[in-house]
């Protein structure tokens, strides 16, 4: 790697020892020559539009409260990072301790089965809402998995708001 650098003339700042070690810093530096020197990136297109979500008030505190109960990835956006259930067995089992069978569960997803086992999650979502008798009519699990907006929020915004009591922190 460095004799391929030297030949290019972006051998500064780093040496056989640095990359054996693994030194995070002279790599980053050793990185950011290569790109000053050949910017192979291309430029910006002005005119391209990104796909940029507006959160309404509702998501944005619905969202919020999410992640006040303490779950786990961060949620960023609900409609993405609720698709495979287990932010939301989350909050049930934060609602109502043991009622979620981790057992039965997904938490990590075969590559080949992935959106079958997601989607399966997200049934057994449903099932347990309307064990708690939230009002999911029309909603299941595919709903879910799909990102549905309508649905999505309907049936986060009754888990909120639901008379399941919720632990005080």
């Amino acid at each position: 790697m460095l004799n391929q650098a030297n030949k290019i003339g972006c051998r500064s700042f780093v040496g056989p020892q640095d990359v054996v070690e693994g030194n995070a810093k002279l790599n980053l530096a050793f990185v950011a020559n290569l790109f000053n020197n050949y910017p192979a990136l291309e430029g910006v297109d002005e005119n391209l539009e990104l796909d940029i979500h507006e959160e309404t008030r509702e998501e944005k505190t619905y969202r919020n409260w999410m992640n006040s109960m303490g779950v786990s990835p961060y949620v960023h956006y609900i409609y993405n990072d609720l698709t495979n259930g287990l932010i939301v067995f989350q909050l049930y089992d934060i609602c109502k301790p043991g009622i979620v069978n981790w057992q039965r569960v997904h938490e990590k997803f075969n590559k080949l089965k992935a959106n079958f086992e997601k989607i399966e999650n997200c049934n057994y979502v449903c099932e347990l809402g309307n064990a708690l008798e939230f009002s999911l009519v029309g909603v299941c699990g595919k709903d879910i998995h799909d990102g549905n907006q309508t649905l999505t929020l309907d049936s986060r915004e009754e888990k909120k708001v639901s008379k399941s009591p919720l632990p005080m922190k």
